[in-house]
């Protein structure tokens, strides 16, 4: 009788911190790093083992490369706002301050993927024929670092609001307020950045601020703009990152992402953000591991850095390891699949192997 009643008291607190988990995943969600984020990655986006997001790498050129939060939010409704701020880092292979390509954005659209999104200019956003669509229901903020003649007012690396459209509704040179100055920021400078990006649903006011890291968030935005996003987005949108490269290879990095609706995003705790690779760290990862991770297969003993996409109920713990389902939720689906696509027509043969188990709900798990 004792042994009952201990099981019906953990099994009750564990149901309960599940549910307040879950209440937060509704609202908004706090990464300091990506190692069990909850995201959909296709492209060259991979996470490092120490939970730092990379977009594209310096494998090969024109890579696009997209991160999306995996679960939809709600932010058509009514005059609801919502708050944002991540770390970003861009690195050109030329160096510190170099010529780089492309850029990135932080993308909100109505699916976790962008089909048929070009890299180059289009940094993995849109093509020739989707650009400029009111049909694309497409918000994004661009970090760019290349002039582009067919889309771009400034003539350099620039920060602009886009809507449906590569041609920016407002965009100015990277730069951050102090003191009643205007300083310039080098975004591919190789050193982190943080941005805010914060849109009020009354005043249908959206606001973009970008300073180094380690600078306290400026009174003055970089941008403005007053448009009602409702007129833009669907019922269920999707929140993320999109980054693409041309002829110059560059690292497009996200050290830590946190996202709000109707509240202000949680303060990222910046001295703990994953490092940035080194130079020489940098330059031994030029190319892939195809032995691990290729079109030829893969081996992953965990999956912090698994090339995968994942929906339903299906996480990544801190450890590694992936869990399908839990006991959140009753009829639950969870789906994991390896991100590239593998050539298994033919006479082609192939093998696999992995681990497995499973645990019911109201049994005790030593």
């Amino acid at each position: 009788m004792m042994r009952t009643v201990y099981f019906k008291v953990i099994f009750f607190f564990f149901l309960l911190i599940i549910d307040q988990s879950l209440a937060a995943d509704e609202d908004g969600f706090f990464y300091n790093d990506f190692k069990a984020a909850f995201l959909t990655r296709d492209g060259a986006a991979r996470i490092a083992d120490n939970g730092l997001l990379r977009l594209t790498d310096l494998s090969d050129k024109y890579q696009t490369g997209h991160a999306f939060y995996a679960s939809p939010l709600k932010l058509k409704k009514g005059s609801v706002s919502f708050s944002t701020t991540f770390v970003f880092a861009i690195a050109s292979e030329l160096g510190a301050n170099k010529l780089s390509g492309q850029g990135m954005a932080f993308v909100i659209a109505p699916q976790r993927a962008l089909p048929g999104a070009l890299p180059n200019q289009y940094l993995g956003l849109f093509n020739d024929t989707s650009n400029g669509q009111s049909s694309n229901n497409v918000l994004a903020v661009e970090i760019d670092t290349v002039y582009n003649i067919e889309f771009d007012t400034i003539q350099g690396p620039h920060v602009g609001i886009d809507v449906n459209s590569l041609k920016s509704v407002n965009s100015t040179d990277p730069a951050y307020h102090v003191n009643g100055e205007s300083k310039q920021i080098n975004v591919n400078s190789g050193e982190p950045v943080q941005v805010w990006i914060e849109y009020d649903g009354i005043d249908k006011a959206l606001t973009v601020t970008l300073a180094p890291v380690n600078t306290l968030k400026p009174d003055i935005p970089l941008l403005t703009l007053s448009r009602d996003l409702s007129t833009i987005f669907l019922d269920d949108m999707y929140v993320g990152f999109s980054a693409s490269t041309q002829t110059v290879l560059t690292y497009h990095y996200i050290l830590g992402w946190s996202f709000k609706i109707d509240g202000a995003a949680n303060a990222l705790n910046l001295s703990s953000l994953p490092k940035l690779p080194t130079e020489s760290s940098s330059s031994q990862d030029t190319k892939p591991n195809l032995a691990a991770d290729s079109d030829q297969g893969f081996t992953y003993n965990d999956f912090k850095s698994a090339y995968i996409t994942r929906d339903g109920a299906a996480r990544v713990a801190e450890n590694g390891l992936l869990r399908l389902t839990d006991v959140r939720d009753k009829y639950e689906t969870g789906h994991v699949f390896y991100s590239g696509p593998l050539k298994l027509k033919g006479n082609v043969s192939f093998s696999t192997t992995f681990v497995f188990q499973l645990h019911l709900s109201w049994a005790p798990i030593n």
